[in-house]
């Protein structure tokens, strides 16, 4: 919601459930859900590597 305050500055006002739709809707996108699994699989091979070279210095 917008509105002015007292000095005539325009506010933004969003409830909390305005937020949590906000949130779910955008998950729900295609886009969101490739982006999502395109970050986790990148995450992944970071460990993976970080692993490796880990066990390469131990030996």
């Amino acid at each position: 919601m917008i509105y002015r305050d007292i000095n005539g500055k325009l506010k933004v006002y969003f409830s909390r459930q305005d937020v949590i739709d906000a949130l779910e809707k955008w998950r729900q996108k295609p886009e969101t859900k490739e982006m999502i699994a395109k970050i986790a699989t990148e995450r992944h091979r970071f460990i993976d590597n970080v692993l490796a070279d880990a066990r390469a210095r131990k030996k």
